[in-house]
């Protein structure tokens, strides 16, 4: 045989049989007779069905999708048109080719929707693309045996049930049996909102989704990680709560939380986990407490915590994980330490009641000129959505996107304030339990469309102004919050 025809014969045989990693941990990728694709790796198996979508994720026997993942557009599941294999261990599904009138301007994607499945080992790697909004949705639904366990979505308790009011970061799921889907989503913005959870009609049944951020404006890289046997860092799940349910711990006595520390692993685990009360500003520690915890599957522990303190403020708790001598997880929230004592070393100016006094004389003068547009395509079965404006100080407008429930009646209203930065707002909170407001305070419209090419104090909003309160930007951003 010459060495060409051998070089031939592997590639094949790569192509047909999967790859070893450096390992030797294999990932098989076998086409099915109903033309989609079974993937075997040493961690997971899982499955993309001929209509390109991604069917099953199981490790350890156990399933994670009640339905197969996908991208989501006005309420419904995105077709592909078709997936093929690009390379041994990849798939790319593809769907229609888009059109201009439907499609975000400026995405680079040719297609309204396409993913790219690379297999890996211990991981399954999707490269997210669409043309349909400039904040895409891809969607995962939890199975029953998720449903059945408690959510660990960042270590706040959040059931798919519940209300969702703000995304997480990198959530992972537990199972009714032990097996851990994790999900890393950071590659959006790291330490911000990735993953939400939201409801739409699927064979005429409500079903509860979680969806990740997917822009249009460029590819997403998301991993998914099916753990059989999770170690400490992704099967300890920690429900924290204080006696002050806003974390204003009294003074005079040590730091407490009530810490329940859970395996929801199927096997044992051990780690040492430190409860820690770092400085606000630095982060660094200034005190600590470890405690080697040992559990069986679902076993449950309270974490012990309490610190001495002495001066009121601000600080971090944080809970490090740490296996074998390595940190392999960490994470922290925010208390207050002695509230009532707490007197930040600022004070405020001889006219600052005036001020306030006379800038809200002002807003109560203005004509609030409310505007509401109908979206249809950002509306639900259930809820209405609208692009909202009003008029402030300044001869300035707010944007945002508004959504109310259809069914008449009284409901609750949620108000959700911009974080820092000048961006498009993807979409209204299509919540049927609530009427929703989200608003922007560059002054800018929900797509930025009339945001000016030039110079404008919306896009410098932090600064402008500066050199006197009166004329200070933020004199009307809070101003602008009042009157939203």
């Amino acid at each position: 045989m010459t060495s060409s025809f051998l070089v031939l014969l592997l590639s094949l045989a790569l192509v047909c049989m999967g790859v070893m990693n450096m390992a030797g941990a294999e990932v098989r990728l076998e086409a099915t007779d109903g033309g989609g694709f079974l993937c075997k790796a040493a961690a997971y198996e899982a499955r993309v069905g001929a209509d390109g979508r991604l069917q099953s994720i199981r490790a350890g026997g156990t399933e994670f999708l009640a339905l197969p993942a996908a991208f989501v557009h006005k309420g419904q599941f995105v077709a592909f048109k078709a997936v093929k294999q690009a390379g041994p261990t990849t798939l790319m599904a593809e769907g229609e080719p888009k059109g201009p009138a439907k499609s975000v301007a400026g995405s680079p994607c040719p297609f309204n929707v396409r993913v790219g499945y690379e297999f890996k080992p211990d991981r399954i790697e999707l490269t997210l693309e669409q043309s349909l909004d400039v904040y895409g949705a891809f969607a995962w639904v939890p199975s029953a045996s998720v449903l059945a366990s408690r959510d660990a979505l960042t270590d706040c308790p959040i059931a798919p049930a519940g209300p969702s009011l703000y995304g997480q970061t990198d959530p992972r799921w537990t199972t009714r049996d032990g097996p851990v889907l994790r999900f890393d989503f950071g590659v959006w913005q790291r330490s911000f909102a990735n993953a939400n959870w939201a409801a739409l009609k699927a064979d005429g049944k409500d079903v509860r989704y979680m969806h990740n951020t997917a822009p249009a404006a460029r590819a997403m890289k998301v991993s998914v990680y099916p753990l059989a046997q999770p170690s400490a860092k992704d099967a300890l799940t920690f429900d924290i709560s204080a006696a002050n349910p806003d974390f204003l711990l009294p003074g005079g006595q040590p730091v407490h939380f009530d810490i329940r520390v859970t395996n929801a692993g199927p096997q044992p685990v051990e780690a040492l986990v430190r409860f820690e009360v770092r400085d606000y500003l630095t982060q660094q520690p200034v005190a600590a407490k470890p405690t080697q915890v040992k559990l069986p599957s679902k076993g449950e522990v309270l974490l012990p915590t309490d610190l001495a303190l002495q001066a009121p403020g601000p600080y971090r708790a944080a809970i490090v994980i740490e296996e074998a001598g390595k940190v392999t997880r960490s994470f922290w929230c925010l208390f207050t330490y002695d509230f009532q004592r707490y007197a930040p070393a600022t004070t405020r100016a001889a006219d600052f009641e005036q001020f306030w006094k006379d800038a809200l004389a002002e807003s109560a003068a203005t004509p609030l000129d409310p505007k509401l547009t109908p979206v249809p395509d950002k509306s639900t079965a259930a809820v209405d959505a609208f692009k909202a404006s009003f008029a402030t100080l300044g001869g300035r407008r707010i944007y945002g996107w508004y959504a109310r429930p259809k069914t008449p009646g009284r409901y609750p209203a949620h108000i959700r304030f911009p974080s820092s930065g000048v961006y498009p707002l993807a979409g209204p909170e299509a919540a049927p339990e609530r009427c929703s407001l989200w608003i922007g305070i560059h002054g800018y419209d929900v797509d930025l469309s009339n945001m000016p090419a030039g110079d404008d104090i919306g896009k410098r909003y932090w600064t402008a102004g500066i050199e006197s309160p009166k004329t200070s930007m933020w004199r009307i951003i809070y101003i602008s919050l009042v009157r939203a």
